[in-house]
């Protein structure tokens, strides 16, 4: 709900300029000022349904987003304001400044041991020991740098990694633990310094002391009014965010960035990050759109970031636009060599332009230029994953199918990919299918049934098996009667379902009838409305299962064809003379009618219908019987009051002496229901009540027949509650306090308090 109501929302370039110039036409100032950006942050497919072709995502890593560490170039001529001379007398600050003078000549070691023996010497005393430890990060820092760019920018390098925890270290002490001593030299480079010391930690993964020192960056800023490094601060807490998967608050953050400093590098930067956010959600349609936002920027500012290109074409491709996806990964491709490129495209975004190109062609039916896309892609990225998919690829277009005439080497190829376990699942199937393929159109004999039947062991739900079974479908189908034959129903339903698409394109009528049983007594009636219309009722257990599926397929507005259905056949088997005995099953098919939203339809004919059973089992009395009645009297707009009263009466009068002997505390239940339910006519309920010779007055009963008796007085119909009073006193226990009421109200002298009264 909460990405509902993010506040931000975005049109897509096409909508959002269709008003004014297109997206190439606009101006990088027209781009930041107009853009927007949806709150959909909800996973999608991965896979769309793009083409007849079957085509699958390729394993591909999303470039890790760095932070460069903002170093000043030492031939600059500021070089030296960032590090000035320290004014002042005493060892400490001629520590200070020989190892400045040393720092500026390049000679980071000698300048560090300097500044680090002054710190050890003088420590605190002075009133520059914060200014040492600023020196003494940036001589880590450096030499880091240095070490770093000799490794070929290898961050985890051991030569590399323990210079950029030092400069870490004394960064936190000069901007964290020292932050409170003034020094107007570190307030210069205050944000350069707390971007540095994010950026390290970030570089590192120490992800709780990288938000805490951005947060620190941005209190400095918000104090000072300063906004130095301010986009950057955003894009790291973004990535943070991102990292805990909380695509909300991380695009918030880019969104803030961007509106606040307008800066169009880290804009075409943030675009692209927000592409990447929604590549990973499988958002084609937006991360398309943003990654279009970015390379826009970027052709603006002269730059080329390959790898956009790459994904944006990805994402073109999964969106069914072939020629766009082609026009892309080409681009991303032949860029490598221009001087614009930002930084070089890595292998396997190269590999997968290389072969999503032949794809998009095979997707567009072209497929000379497909052959030729695939066969390039076999002898450039021999040692990617991808070169088997495009040998798989090239061994199923030269089959017959795809007008190709190479059917011996075609098998060949393809029997050697059965066994190459880096191939995808789907691309697995793939290698099979085209194999068959081949023999399903030359070579129809005995053989090719066995294949088929191989091929769907393992493939049971692949779309391929259409244009292979249609030669065995027959034979196939006729499997499930074995399943029916043994009354392994879901093993029948199974077998069905799995091979629907292929072997029951249309079902034969003779398997209907046994469908709609089988999904019925699975409890599955919702698929078994495909089958109803077929099934012709001729018993009563058929009967029932037909009323079993119509009750649970009505809704509960119960306003539909189902519904109709369920309410005619419910009038017709009240009509029914039943003869089926009680079961198990039968009793479960009740239970399943009483729980559904048509039950009300059939409450009658199932009172009818247990009334049959209850002199073989007397307990359905109370487990069928009792319950319908009760659900009699919830459902008023099904039945009339004089319905429901007769009922009531009907079956009071017919098990309720046998429940007091079988069914005890049952027949307590059912006196408080018959108590409730005539409490508006007591002169009757009590005559019933004396005339139940059989009726005891115990511990629960006592209070049904004081209850019923104080009634009666209070309406005036003093005989029957005197009657009830007696009965009580006579039939009753002398400890039970009803005997004692009753006593007291049989006795019409006056107390002395009611004389006291008068």
């Amino acid at each position: 709900m909460k990405y509902l109501l993010f506040y931000i929302l975005m049109l897509t370039p096409e909508l959002l300029f269709a008003r004014g110039k297109a997206l190439k036409d606009r101006s990088i100032d027209e781009i930041l000022s107009q853009y927007m950006i949806v709150g959909d942050f909800s996973a999608k497919a991965s896979l769309r349904d793009n083409s007849q072709e079957i085509f699958w995502r390729y394993p591909i890593k999303l470039a890790r987003v760095n932070f460069p560490i903002a170093l000043i170039d030492p031939n600059d001529k500021d070089f030296p304001k960032e590090f000035p001379r320290t004014d002042g007398h005493g060892r400490a600050i001629e520590h200070l400044n020989r190892g400045r003078v040393l720092f500026l000549k390049g000679e980071y070691e000698e300048a560090r041991k300097t500044w680090l023996g002054g710190r050890a010497r003088y420590g605190t005393s002075y009133d520059y020991h914060r200014r040492n430890d600023y020196f003494i990060a940036n001589s880590f820092l450096f030499e880091a740098m240095a070490r770093l760019k000799s490794h070929n920018y290898n961050y985890d390098h051991e030569d590399v990694r323990g210079w950029f925890v030092n400069a870490s270290t004394f960064f936190s002490w000069s901007y964290g633990v020292k932050k409170d001593i003034p020094d107007p030299v570190l307030d210069q480079v205050a944000p350069k310094a707390f971007y540095n010391l994010s950026a390290i930690y970030f570089t590192y993964e120490r992800w709780a002391a990288a938000f805490g020192s951005v947060d620190d960056g941005f209190a400095y800023l918000r104090r000072t009014g300063r906004k130095e490094y301010r986009t950057q601060f955003r894009r790291m807490k973004a990535e943070l965010f991102i990292r805990n998967r909380d695509y909300l608050s991380a695009v918030q953050q880019l969104d803030i960035a961007l509106r606040q400093d307008r800066d169009v590098e880290q804009a075409a930067l943030i675009f692209a990050r927000i592409g990447d956010i929604y590549f990973d959600l499988n958002n084609f349609e937006l991360a398309e759109d943003m990654y279009s936002l970015a390379i826009r920027l970027d052709h603006r500012r002269d730059k080329i970031r390959p790898w956009q290109f790459i994904l944006r074409g990805e994402c073109l491709f999964w969106l069914g636009k072939f020629d766009e996806a082609i026009k892309m990964m080409n681009y991303g491709l032949a860029s490598l060599s221009s001087t614009k490129v930002v930084k070089d495209l890595p292998f396997e975004f190269q590999a997968l332009a290389s072969i999503r190109i032949a794809d998009s062609y095979l997707a567009l039916g072209k497929i000379e230029d497909a052959k030729l896309a695939y066969y390039r892609h076999i002898r450039e990225f021999r040692a990617h994953e991808t070169l088997h998919v495009a040998k798989l690829r090239e061994a199923c277009l030269e089959l017959p199918f795809y007008q190709g005439n190479n059917i011996e080497h075609s098998r060949k190829v393809l029997n050697q990919l059965k066994e190459e376990t880096t191939l995808p699942i789907v691309a697995q199937e793939l290698v099979w299918t085209c194999e068959m393929a081949s023999y399903a159109q030359h070579d129809r004999s005995p053989q090719l049934v066995e294949r088929v039947r191989n091929f769907y062991s393992r493939y049971p739900r692949s779309e391929f098996l259409k244009s292979l079974v249609e030669p065995v479908r027959d034979i196939q189908a006729r499997n499930i009667e074995s399943y029916f034959d043994a009354g392994d129903i879901y093993g029948a339903v199974g077998f069905f379902e799995q091979g629907r698409r292929t072997l029951f394109p249309k079902v034969p009528d003779k398997y209907k009838k046994s469908l709609f049983e089988a999904y019925v007594d699975m409890s599955r009636s919702e698929p078994a409305k495909e089958f109803y219309d077929g099934y012709k009722a001729q018993n009563d257990a058929q009967f029932i299962r037909k009323a079993v599926m119509l009750s649970e397929v009505t809704p509960p507005n119960g306003n539909d064809k189902w519904a109709n259905e369920s309410q005619q056949i419910g009038e017709q088997l009240q009509k029914r003379d039943w003869t089926i005995p009680f079961t198990k099953g039968t009793h479960l098919y009740i239970d399943r009618i009483l729980s559904a939203p048509g039950g009300p339809d059939h409450y009658l004919w199932i009172y009818d219908l247990a009334s049959t059973w209850v002199e073989e089992n007397f307990g359905v009395a109370c487990d069928i019987i009792y319950p319908v009645l009760q659900r009699l009297g919830d459902e008023r707009s099904h039945f009339s009051e004089a319905t429901f009263k007769n009922k009531s009466k009907d079956f009071i009068a017919t098990y309720l002496e046998d429940m007091l002997k079988y069914e005890t505390f049952c027949a307590y239940s059912v006196l408080e229901f018959e108590l409730e339910l005539f409490k508006s006519d007591p002169t009757m309920l009590g005559k019933a009540y004396l005339n139940r010779g059989y009726l005891p007055v115990n511990n629960v009963t006592a209070a049904l027949f004081y209850s019923l008796a104080e009634m009666n007085y209070d309406q005036g119909d003093k005989a029957v509650a005197r009657a009830l009073w007696q009965k009580i006193v006579k039939d009753g226990d002398d400890a039970l306090p009803e005997v004692r009421y009753a006593r007291s109200r049989l006795d019409t002298r006056r107390t002395e308090l009611e004389k006291l009264w008068e």
